[in-house]
């Protein structure tokens, strides 16, 4: 059953995508990337988010001169909610390692929540890790300037929540690029009016 959902590793690195269910019912997924231990490329894996869901990902630095970076995207909408809790752990042996957690946040109307929960464990004295969160709306200006130029608000609506996720859809295979567009157009019918 492994993996499930869009999932992309970059240096290939072993990854785990795994379904998990909390006390409230919440459905969550993680992903754990299992780092080298020869102090070879780290790489990124990016799990990106569109749906209403408890999320996360664990990256553990066992090895010297290590990077990661992790980028979680997600988009809430009708009253749904999306989290993302992360663990990034540097062993105290693993020096010159580096670490990036960036948390974007797309909220599509007035009921929808994001949250973030980073956690970070640094065993090596001269790690630089870093983590960063942004949450966002769409803007009134931004959809009536797409309108103005002869766009539907629900086409205007899918071209901004596309340009929020392309950074993460250009690493993507191809095919799953295109699958993935289609699926937000689908997500996105009828979210508008």
């Amino acid at each position: 059953a492994l993996p499930q959902g869009p999932l992309h590793c970059q240096a290939r690195p072993r990854a785990r995508l795994a379904r998990l269910r909390d006390v409230e019912r919440v459905p969550r997924q993680a992903v754990a990337p299992d780092l080298p231990q020869d102090g070879g490329p780290a790489g990124q894996c990016v799990l990106p988010l569109l749906q209403h869901q408890d999320t996360g990902a664990k990256m553990i630095h066992a090895a010297p001169e290590t990077t990661s970076k992790i980028v979680s995207k997600s988009i809430s909408k009708d009253g749904g909610r999306t989290s993302y809790r992360g663990l990034v752990r540097v062993e105290d042996d693993a020096y010159g390692c580096k670490s990036h957690v960036q948390c974007d946040a797309l909220i599509l109307d007035d009921e929808s929540i994001s949250d973030t929960y980073p956690y970070m464990e640094v065993g090596s004295g001269d790690a630089v890790i870093g983590h960063e969160a942004t949450v966002s709306r769409v803007a009134d200006e931004q959809l009536f300037y797409l309108q103005s130029r002869g766009l539907t608000e629900e086409q205007a609506m899918g071209m901004i929540v596309n340009g929020f996720i392309e950074p993460v859809t250009r690493t993507l295979p191809m095919e799953y690029a295109v699958e993935w567009s289609r699926l937000i157009e689908l997500q996105m019918e009828g979210s508008v009016g």
